[in-house]
């Protein structure tokens, strides 16, 4: 049974004259709006005026309607299709949406000025207000009939971007960027095609009967460059709105009805190239040139009998005739340019890898009969190195195709979106990149996800178990299922805990160590050939056998069964039987505490930290400083006053005391856990260390948060607080909101100076703010006010008033509802996740 979406109101204009095409589009976006089985707004809430119907008057009369019948609660859809001009005179210049039946000599009077568009839409008091403006058509007013005017195309009045920044629930969808021209097609024009789609349920992120903004700004901004080979991309402006429901696509069901047309759409070649404009009974007087790119010459005088096609150039002049096409006279300010997102990080390699031939077959049957393949166990098993080996063996190649994320407790789900958007950029699916890095919005987690699937892509998380305790895992496990339930998307997955992804705990074995055949070859590697031992020295030699008795008997057994073949405590235990690496005098002795002590990790650890080298501990101390942070070989030797690490590097990395990847700044060192923490435990010069790592992070390698948290470990507090206190919106626009927050919560139980204090309280209300956290903002706020209020005017005095200003921000914000079509927030600056 179908619903009506009753708050549903819409003003569809399509002017005609030289656009026919807009008239076509205007009456197909009204009818789906009314469509009962689709969008289902009201029919008597929808009004079009197309053509002759379409002018100044009748548009304003009808936003003056809106204005009156709508209230917050409403949803509000405005749609122009026609020419955009800007004129310049002597005293100025302004802009104008060009109206049916328009006289250039008397613009002010027959065209809406962008000014009193501006006005209209600022009386309407709904909450929720989309303008789609399809303005930039081949083909304009001339200046013919303009005389001491300019005339040049204009995709967006000025004063309907600037009514954005006054309130909230507004958003602007432009067509295509100013320095383009919107293609027309059959049965529509490529901007409106994407929009009939997108209303029609397709590419929606949820299938729960709703369209939404983001549904109509991604999908628009997904197709219609590639289906006009890149001469047209769609632009979104807004400031502060929630990503509301416009609309159904199915009347109230979930199941999408199809397309409301037959047959295959078309888009012309290029702009105006299908455009013909009917000169019968007019006279062109002289040779007039017109440019375009296809057409060079002169169009002749005479009458003529049947309608001529253009392609756009100079104003050809059709005196008597209302509108003709033009030449741009002026060149648009181009849209500040995004830069690139980093290069996304290849797959870990992994070195001395062994056996585990069982297991790969495993997983790989998984990932190619369910599309999904989840490695769980405890820490040390080796679930990342079998991830990377399984990503390598089943892309066969193909390894541009993969994606490698490891979480951590500083990475959070969204963190994992902005890597997404930056490998998608990669693969030239450029869209979600440029979405993020101007607007914040919960369901960008869907539209990834929805870009990803179908395009062979494999997904690698690691380490899963610590985003367990998110709010966004659920849409995370849905997004996932639903593209590997339907074959469109391969995944892996590492976690130490059974993911809520998993509905069956029995779908997946859990990895366990490795086998003692498995342990007896791992050892054997370091082990020399018998003849060789022959060669040593006799203290040497029965040592070397005390080992070989280890891989053939009995101790081997013993050994696997003690470790229960975790591969990190081999490695260790076998870097310290190693007799290049740890000298041992007294093997027995090692291997009788080895099965004795109950805390085996820490014996391991005791007995590698004895015979490290100095400049090893050194190093190992080092990274242990990063706190879980890869760091680059500068870093480290930062942290240790300029020491030359590179061969002390190579050597733990070999002996798997360190990991190495390739990260953003080049090559990367961490450690495990269990290490790390063994390490940081043990430092006498911690504070000393993060200081020297502040240091470097803050000048050498800039990363404003990784500098303040070192500097605070360094009990640098104020230094710390001056650095996090910057610019908390750009720190949040780059995924750190995990560590942020837990250094601003820190910060303010530390002893700093009052003014000091008020700016981590106004920062730290600033990022729960943009959380949509509003109780903690506002708490922050007045604690800030409540420090300030110590301190005199002069000092407090323009600190306290921005304190004031987020207080009146937040105030001014529209609660979002808990559970609506359109829950989330679209925060000027950010993609919100």
């Amino acid at each position: 049974m179908n619903e009506r979406f009753v708050h549903g109101h819409a003003v569809v204009v399509g002017v005609g004259a030289d656009l026919p095409n807009t008239v076509d589009d205007a009456n197909a976006l009204a009818g789906i709006l009314q469509d009962p089985t689709r969008c289902a707004y009201p029919p008597e809430q929808v009004h079009a005026l197309t053509g002759e119907d379409a002018t100044r008057d009748a548009f304003l009369c009808a936003l003056d309607t809106l204005a009156r019948s709508t209230d917050p609660r409403s949803t509000v859809i405005v749609f122009f299709s026609g020419h955009g001009c800007r004129a310049a005179s002597s005293i100025g210049e302004a802009c104008y949406l060009v109206t049916h039946g328009c006289d250039l000599a008397r613009l002010c009077q027959t065209a809406v000025s962008g000014a009193e568009f501006a006005e209209r839409l600022r009386a309407i008091p709904a909450q929720k207000l989309l303008v789609l403006l399809d303005c930039c058509h081949a083909g304009a007013v001339g200046d013919a009939k303009a005389p001491g005017l300019q005339l040049a195309k204009s995709a967006l009045p000025p004063e309907a971007r600037q009514l954005l920044a006054e309130g909230t629930g507004r958003v602007l969808i432009a067509s295509s960027q100013g320095d383009e021209l919107s293609f027309g097609g059959r049965p529509y024009s490529a901007f409106t095609l994407a929009l009939i789609e997108a209303f029609s349920g397709v590419g929606v992120a949820r299938q729960d009967g709703y369209v939404r903004v983001a549904d109509l700004a991604l999908h628009a901004r997904e197709v219609v460059p590639g289906r006009t080979r890149g001469g047209q991309h769609p632009v979104l402006h807004f400031e502060h709105a929630d990503n509301f429901g416009l609309a159904f696509y199915a009347g109230g069901d979930t199941q999408p009805k199809g397309l409301p047309f037959a047959g295959e759409p078309q888009i012309e070649p290029e702009p105006g190239a299908w455009m013909g404009i009917d000169l019968r009974g007019q006279t062109v007087h002289g040779p007039q040139t017109v440019v375009g790119r296809d057409v060079q010459g002169s169009v002749l005088s005479g009458e003529f009998d049947g309608a001529v096609a253009l392609a756009g150039g100079e104003a050809v002049d059709l005196r008597g005739a209302q509108t003709v096409v033009y030449k741009p006279i002026f060149q648009q300010a181009p849209e500040p340019e995004i830069p690139p997102p980093p290069k996304p990080d290849s797959l870990p390699t992994v070195k001395g890898f062994i056996g585990r031939e069982e297991q790969l077959a495993y997983f790989a049957d998984k990932l190619a009969t369910g599309h999904l393949a989840v490695i769980c166990g405890p820490p040390g098993v080796g679930k990342t190195d079998l991830a990377s080996v399984l990503a390598y063996r089943v892309r066969e190649g193909n390894l541009s195709s993969a994606f490698w994320y490891p979480f951590d407790p500083d990475k959070d789900l969204e963190s994992a979106i902005r890597e997404l958007a930056g490998f998608l950029y990669w693969q030239g699916q450029t869209e979600l990149w440029h979405w993020l890095e101007r607007q914040r919005l919960e369901e960008s987690l869907d539209h990834a996800f929805q870009m990803l699937r179908g395009h062979g892509y494999l997904l690698c998380f690691d380490n899963l178990h610590f985003v367990e305790d998110e709010d966004l895992l659920d849409e995370f496990d849905r997004a996932i299922d639903s593209a590997v339930q339907a074959g469109e998307l391969d995944v892996i997955v590492t976690s130490e805990c059974t993911p809520s992804l998993v509905k069956d705990m029995d779908q997946f074995d859990p990895l366990l160590g490795l086998s003692q055949d498995e342990t007896r070859v791992l050892f054997a590697k370091v082990l020399p050939a018998e003849a060789e031992i022959e060669q040593l020295e006799p203290h040497s030699t029965q040592t070397l056998l005390d080992m070989q008795d280890l891989t053939n008997a009995e101790l081997l057994v013993n050994l696997h069964a003690r470790t229960e073949g975790n591969p990190l405590l081999l490695r260790c235990a076998l870097d310290a039987l190693d007799p290049d690496r740890s000298p041992n005098p007294n093997r027995a002795h090692f291997l009788m505490h080895l099965y004795e002590d109950k805390d085996i990790w820490r014996f391991l650890m005791e007995e590698i930290e004895e015979n490290l080298k100095p400049e090893e501990r050194a190093v190992m101390q080092a990274v242990a400083v990063l706190q879980g942070q890869a760091g680059t070989r500068g870093a480290i030797e930062a942290i240790l006053d300029g020491e030359n690490v590179w061969c002390t590097l190579r050597d733990l990395a070999d002996r798997h005391l360190l990991r190495e990847g390739e990260g953003e700044a080049g090559r990367e060192y961490s450690m495990n856990a269990i290490i790390r923490h063994f390490y940081y435990d043990s430092l006498s010069e911690r504070e000393a260390m993060h200081y020297w790592a502040g240091e470097y992070y803050e000048t050498e390698e800039p990363d404003i948060l990784k500098a303040a948290r070192h500097f605070a470990e360094a009990k640098e507090h104020e230094r710390a607080a001056r650095l996090v206190t910057r610019d908390v919106r750009a720190l949040v626009n780059k995924g750190q909101d995990r560590p942020l927050r837990r250094l601003l919560d820190k910060l303010v139980k530390e002893e700093l100076a009052p003014e000091q204090k008020a700016r981590v309280y106004r920062a730290r209300g600033e990022f729960y703010d943009l959380e949509g956290e509003r109780d903690l903002a506002r708490e922050s706020y007045e604690q800030a006010l409540s420090t300030l209020d110590t301190l005199p005017d002069s000092t407090a005095g323009e600190l306290k008033a921005r304190v004031c200003q987020g207080m009146s921000d937040l105030e001014h914000h529209e609660p979002r509802p808990a559970t609506s079509p359109g829950s989330g927030s679209l925060h000027s600056g950010r993609l919100m996740l």
